[in-house]
């Protein structure tokens, strides 16, 4: 009787230890996400929408962003590489409301880890009221958004993506006011325009800060020229849906400088223009373009994406819907040692379940302690 006690409680304990051992573990996922999560801009200027990836401590070859959008509120003006990936490539389909993003290593045993940029998007607004969301498409259908481990293995959650909303404003022109000049501007000297007019030139854009964390104040300054006229107007573009147009005569040649403080984080690209007095615009030449990465306070800075240069130039895709077939990253070339996907983080918490168990076995061998030295009563004569 003893015995068939003592193998119960050590069953009842095998029991006990099972149903704590069988907890599921959590894991961190890895994600896609659409940055700034809300944004406004004006009717008709541009702003852009930087596509972040972070997956974790695994290591993937390679990721497709499909992006879903209103051709009514926005155009697609662009799509610069964040640097996560050296491979890249884009295509729009605007009748579809849909832009696709490729970026990979096609390097056999190249692999990424961690967070980053994966693409910027330019966009420009087309409205000039209500608001819009940008999200990412995902799911059963095809093209879907995903991220590539080594394996060929798609490991985005669905779950995990998330959109960004725009507002939009009526404004089509900022009202800051103008700089106020200290001498009124000589106009007697303008000759009439006779048709004959050189356009103005944007010679250069600099900046004082290309990276920081918000708020971050910089200092802008476009210098322009003219062969026949003065330069009496210049225009910045801040790149995160800003504008500011200054009005002041600085000749055959000079410079016109303005700040602007960054409030969202971004890859924010920045450009300027110069007008002469006979109201002829320059152009915005790769001189007059600049960039400036804005982040969270306490967080790393990630990479500006003002001029990426891939190993090998990729070809620019235009509007016209690519093929998915010639630009997904998943890799034709097997693997012959892929690297094993590292262990994914695992949430801590504190240790009911081994304190528990504890418990569970201290009781029993108590309990078995007990009957096994329990004395049996005098048999009765």
């Amino acid at each position: 009787m003893k015995i068939k006690l003592a193998r119960l409680v050590i069953i009842f304990l095998l029991a006990g230890v099972g149903s704590f051992a069988g907890a599921t573990k959590a894991h961190a996922a890895p994600r896609l996400n659409l940055e700034p999560a809300s944004i406004t801009v004006l009717n008709n200027a541009t702003f852009e929408l930087r596509v972040a990836i972070d997956v974790e401590s695994n290591q993937a070859i390679g990721s497709d962003a499909v992006i879903s959008y209103d051709d009514d509120d926005f155009d697609v003006t662009g799509v610069s590489n964040g640097g996560f990936f050296p491979n890249f490539a884009w295509a729009n389909d605007p009748e579809n409301d849909r832009l696709e993003i490729h970026a990979g290593s096609f390097q056999i045993f190249s692999s990424n880890t961690g967070a980053g940029t994966l693409a910027i998007i330019t966009l420009r607004a087309k409205k000039s009221s209500g608001s819009a969301t940008v999200s990412f498409r995902c799911g059963p259908v095809s093209p879907t958004s995903q991220i590539l481990s080594t394996t060929g293995t798609n490991i985005l959650s669905c779950g995990s993506l998330n959109q960004s909303t725009i507002t939009f404003d009526s404004q089509t022109q900022p009202t800051n006011t103008p700089v106020p000049t200290a001498t009124p501007l000589p106009t007697a000297t303008s000759a009439p325009d006779s048709g004959n007019n050189i356009n103005p030139v944007c010679e250069g854009l600099s900046v004082n800060k290309t990276s920081g964390t918000t708020p971050l104040t910089v200092t802008f300054s476009c210098t322009g020229s003219d062969t026949d006229d003065d330069v009496n107007y210049a225009e910045f573009t801040f790149g995160d849906g800003q504008q500011l147009s200054i009005e002041k005569n600085i000749g055959a040649k000079g410079t016109i400088s303005t700040t602007h403080t960054y409030t969202i984080t971004g890859s924010f690209a920045a450009s300027c223009r110069v007008r002469d007095n006979n109201g002829s615009f320059s152009s915005r030449p790769g001189t007059c373009q600049k960039t400036t990465a804005v982040s969270r306070a306490g967080t790393t800075t990630f990479r500006p994406t003002a001029t990426p240069i891939p190993p090998t130039p990729q070809p620019t895709i235009g509007t016209q819907l690519v093929a998915l077939t010639t630009i997904t990253p998943t890799p034709t070339i097997p693997l012959t040692s892929p690297t094993p996907m590292e262990e994914q983080k695992e949430e801590k918490a504190f240790p009911w379940a081994s304190i528990g168990v504890g418990a569970i076995i201290l009781t029993g061998l108590l309990l078995t302690w007990w009957y096994m030295h329990k004395k049996s009563p005098p048999l009765p004569y």
